[in-house]
């Protein structure tokens, strides 16, 4: 309730809470897939079957609804307290600093957030801090998620952000989330790079400011 009380509108409040929830419920069910047997569904029928989808039911792209909002920070707050409630053993650091309004779609962003901090919390080290931060820079609006742990290996950049792809060093279908992430800050006008080495890996979604 603190959080929410932080100015975030109530229409806002029910499109992150309805992200966050089946967000969460997705990374428990990938997380308990890894024990079941080979001849489970894969993830891909499970999606079809609750209707979650990177694009609208008439093939289109992904729907942003962009608006000049303060909105921003309270949202990215409410997600990153609520991963850490679900991943008590994994520190979970938040920095905001957004002094003036963002040009953006908050739901769409808190989706990407939320997707970028849970792949952190699967591949970063356990009980290494995962460390996130929302700032202006140059008046554009940048999102970082780091972890620490391994680097990711160079044969896998190329597909890093590609649904379904399977590799040696990754299982069928783990590149979901951040497929949908790449798509909402594509449809944004934004982009989202990563750089890995022996230290961290940080994810950075970079939103330039709206050109008047």
């Amino acid at each position: 309730d603190c959080l929410l009380s932080r100015g975030l509108g109530d229409v806002y409040k029910r499109q992150v809470m309805i992200s966050l929830v089946m967000r969460h419920i997705l990374f428990s069910a990938k997380i308990t897939a890894r024990q079941q047997p080979h001849d489970m569904p894969p993830l891909r029928d499970h999606l079809q079957l609750l209707n979650i989808s990177p694009r609208k039911r008439s093939g289109g792209g992904i729907v942003i609804e962009r608006s000049q909002t303060e909105d921003l920070g309270a949202a990215l707050w409410l997600i990153s307290t609520e991963l850490q409630i679900v991943t008590p053993d994994q520190p979970i650091q938040m920095t905001v600093e957004l002094p003036a309004p963002v040009f953006c779609d908050v739901a769409r962003i808190s989706q990407l957030f939320s997707n970028l901090s849970e792949n952190a919390v699967t591949h970063g080290a356990s009980g290494k801090p995962i460390k996130s931060a929302a700032r202006l820079v140059d008046d554009d609006f940048v999102l970082t998620v780091a972890n620490s742990g391994d680097r990711i290996p160079e044969d896998l950049l190329p597909t890093l952000f590609m649904p379904f792809e399977h590799t040696s060093n990754r299982p069928s279908g783990e590149g979901l989330g951040l497929f949908i992430a790449i798509e909402i800050a594509k449809g944004q006008g934004g982009t989202l790079t990563v750089a890995s080495n022996d230290l961290e890996t940080v994810f950075a979604f970079r939103l330039p400011k709206l050109q008047t």
